[in-house]
C-alpha cells in the first residue's frame, strides 16, 4: 500500500487546484467569504495535526505501507511500561486522526461538489429547444414542398388528360376569382350609388314635405295635390332603391366568399388540384426562396446539431474529470483506512496478549498490594481494548462505506465513459451521417422536381400531339371529303353532260323535225303564194272579165258560180296553210 499516502495527497491537490478555480468563478462575496471563515475555522482546528502521532506514520514517505500497518498496530497497543493516561492519549490521537480523515474526506467531497457542472439541466433545455425546433423548421420547409411533388405526381399517374384538365379548371377558377373580385367591386361601387340616391331622395322628400311653396292658402294649408304626388312618387323610388340595396347587400355578401366552389370533373383531385394551384400561384423567384430556405434549415439544423452536441461532449469530458477527482480522493481513502483496519486488528490482537500476561497466577501467593496493582493495569487494559474495538468498529464501517463508493464510482465511471463515447460517435458520424442524409434528401426533392418536371412536359407534348393529330386527321378527313366532294361533283358534271347530251339529242333530233315541218311548210307555202298570187291576178281580172259576159239569167241568180265556189274550196287564204 505503498499508494496510500501519495493517492491521498494526490486527492487534495486536486482538491485544492479545485478550489483555486472555483474562487476565480466566484462572484457572491458574502457566501464565500462566510464558506472561507467555516473553512478556516475547521482548518484551526486541526492546525497542529501534523504533531498527531498516526498522522506522522500515515503520512511519512520513509515507511511502506506494511511498516505503517506495524507502526500503527503498535502506537495503538497498550504498554504497560506507559501509564494509564499516556496509553488513553495516544488512542485519543488516533481518534482525532480519524476525526481529521473524516474531515478531509468532507473537505475534499466538497470541493469536488463545488466543481459540479451546473449548466447540465441548460444544455438539455438547449438541446431540446434548438435540435427540435431545427427539426420542426426543416419539416415546416419540406413539408409543401414535397406535397406539392406527390400532388403532381398523383395527378400525372392518373394518366389521360388529368393534369390538363385540373390545369384548365385552375385557369378557370382564377378567372372566376378575378371576375369575383371585379364583380365585387362593382357591387359595392353600386351600393356606394344607392347610398347617394337614397340621401338626394330623402332631401327631395324634407323639401317636398317642409317648402311653403307646396302647401295651400300661403303656406299655410295642407299639401297640393302637386308635391302630394311628387312625394308618393319619391316613396316609391326610395322603396325601389332600398330593395335595390337589400339585393346588391346580399350579392355583396355571397362575392365576399371566395370559397364557393365551382363544378369540376376532379373532384376526387380536390386536394392536388389545392397543391398544384398553390404552385401555379407562386411565382418562379417565390418557388426559389422556398427551396432556398428548405437548404438553409438543412445547413442550420446540421450547425446546430454539431454546436449542441459539441458541448455536450464537452460537458461530459469535464464530468469524466470530476469523477477522476472522486476517484483518487476515494483511493487515498481507502489506502489509509485499510492501514488503520488492518492495523487495528492486529492492535486488538496485541491488546488481548497484553491482557492475559495480567491474568491472576495459577498457583496463587499474590500479595492483596500485587493483586490490587494487576487488576489496576488490566483494568486499563481492558477499558483500552473496548474504546479500541469500538473505534475499530466505527473505521470498519468507514471502510466499508469508502469500498462502496468505490463501486459506485467505477459504476459512474463506466456510464460517463461509455456516453462520452457514444456522444462522440454521435459528434463525428453521427452528425455527418444526417448531413449526408439530408444532403441526398435535398437532392432528391430536386430530382423529383425534375422527374415530375419532365413528366409534365412531356405528356404536355402527348397531349399537343394528340391535338395536332386530331387536327391532321381532321384536316385528311376534309380533304378526302373535298375529293369526295369532288368526284361527285365530277360525276354530277358526267350525269349533267349526258343529261345535256340527251337534252342535245332530243333537241337536235326536234330541231331535225322542225326543220323538216320547216321545209315542207316552206314547200306549201310557197305553192300557196303561189296560187295566191295566181288568185290576186284572177281578182284583178274579175271585173274585167265580168264586164265581158253575158248577163246571166236570172232564174240562176241564186245559184253560185261554179268556178268561184271551187277556188274557195280549193285555194283558200295563203295564211291559212302557214298557220298550220
Amino acid at each position: 500500500m505503498a499508494e496510500a499516502s501519495t493517492a491521498l495527497k494526490k486527492a487534495q491537490e486536486i482538491a485544492e487546484q479545485a478550489q483555486v478555480a472555483l474562487k476565480k468563478k466566484t462572484t457572491t462575496s458574502t457566501s464565500t467569504a462566510s464558506a472561507t471563515t467555516t473553512q478556516s475555522q475547521t482548518e484551526d482546528k486541526f492546525a497542529d495535526i501534523d504533531t498527531n502521532t498516526f498522522y506522522k506514520i500515515v503520512f511519512t514517505d520513509k515507511l511502506d505501507p506494511e511498516e505503517k500497518k506495524k507502526a500503527v498496530a503498535e502506537a495503538l497497543t497498550f504498554t504497560l511500561e506507559s501509564t494509564k493516561e499516556e496509553n488513553s492519549t495516544r488512542l485519543k490521537e488516533f481518534t482525532e486522526f480519524k476525526r481529521y480523515l473524516q474531515n478531509e474526506r468532507k473537505r475534499l467531497a466538497q470541493e469536488i461538489i463545488k466543481m459540479t457542472d451546473t449548466g447540465a439541466f441548460s444544455e438539455l433545455q438547449g438541446v431540446i429547444e434548438d435540435l427540435n425546433s431545427g427539426l420542426l423548421e426543416f419539416d415546416n420547409r419540406m413539408t409543401p414542398l414535397t406535397e406539392i411533388i406527390d400532388a403532381v405526381y398523383k395527378l400525372r399517374l392518373e394518366g389521360g388528360e388529368t393534369v390538363l384538365g385540373v390545369f384548365k379548371e385552375i385557369k378557370e377558377d382564377q378567372a372566376a376569382e378575378e371576375q369575383r373580385k371585379k364583380d365585387l367591386q362593382a357591387a359595392e361601387g353600386k351600393l356606394n350609388g344607392f347610398d347617394s340616391q337614397i340621401k338626394n331622395i330623402n332631401g327631395d322628400l324634407a323639401v317636398l314635405e317642409n317648402s311653403r311653396s307646396n302647401r295651400k292658402w300661403l303656406g299655410l294649408g295642407g299639401l297640393k295635390d302637386d308635391a302630394i304626388r311628387s312625394i308618393a312618387e319619391k316613396k316609391q323610388e326610395l322603396a325601389d332603391v332600398n330593395g335595390n340595396v337589400e339585393q346588391t347587400a346580399q350579392q355583396i355578401e355571397e362575392l365576399k366568399d371566395p370559397s364557393k366552389a365551382r363544378d369540376s370533373k376532379y373532384a376526387q383531385f380536390a386536394e392536388q388540384k389545392s397543391k398544384l394551384r398553390e404552385l401555379l400561384d407562386l411565382t418562379s423567384e417565390e418557388h426559389k426562396a422556398r427551396q432556398k430556405d428548405l437548404v438553409a434549415a438543412a445547413q442550420d439544423f446540421v450547425n446546430t446539431s454539431d454546436m449542441r452536441v459539441g458541448t455536450v461532449l464537452s460537458h461530459l469530458e469535464g464530468m469524466t474529470g470530476q469523477i477522476e477527482g472522486l476517484h483518487n480522493v476515494n483511493n487515498g481513502m481507502q489506502s489509509v483506512y485499510a492501514i488503520m483496519t488492518e492495523a487495528s486488528k492486529d492492535a486488538s490482537d496485541a491488546n488481548q496478549k497484553v491482557r492475559d500476561t495480567l491474568q491472576p497466577p495459577k498457583e496463587g501467593g499474590e500479595t492483596p498490594i500485587s493483586q490490587m496493582q494487576r487488576d489496576s493495569k488490566k483494568q486499563a487494559v481492558e477499558e483500552y481494548i473496548t474504546n479500541l474495538d469500538s473505534s475499530t468498529v466505527d473505521t470498519m464501517k468507514t471502510y466499508s462505506d469508502l469500498t462502496s463508493q468505490a463501486v459506485r464510482i467505477k459504476q459512474m465511471g463506466d456510464a460517463n465513459r461509455e456516453q462520452v463515447s457514444k456522444t462522440s460517435e454521435l459528434h463525428s458520424s453521427g452528425i455527418a451521417g444526417v448531413a449526408d442524409r439530408l444532403s441526398t434528401v435535398l437532392q432528391a426533392v430536386s430530382a423529383a422536381a425534375l422527374n415530375e418536371s419532365s413528366e409534365a412536359a412531356r405528356q404536355s407534348l402527348a397531349s399537343m400531339t394528340d391535338k395536332t393529330n386530331a387536327v391532321a386527321m381532321q384536316e385528311s378527313i376534309r380533304t378526302a371529303m373535298g375529293i369526295k366532294e369532288a368526284a361527285t361533283g365530277l360525276n354530277k358534271a358526267v350525269d349533267d353532260l349526258a343529261a345535256y347530251g340527251e337534252v342535245l339529242r332530243t333537241s337536235s333530233q326536234i330541231t331535225r323535225e322542225g326543220i323538216a315541218e320547216i321545209k315542207t311548210g316552206m314547200s306549201s307555202l310557197e305553192e300557196s303564194i303561189k296560187k295566191s298570187q295566181k288568185d290576186l291576178k284572177e281578182a284583178y281580172a274579175v271585173n274585167a272579165e265580168a264586164a265581158g259576159l253575158q248577163v246571166a239569167d236570172p232564174s240562176q241568180d241564186n245559184k253560185p258560180a261554179p268556178a268561184v265556189v271551187e277556188k274557195k274550196k280549193t285555194g283558200g287564204s295563203p295564211f291559212d296553210t302557214f298557220n298550220k
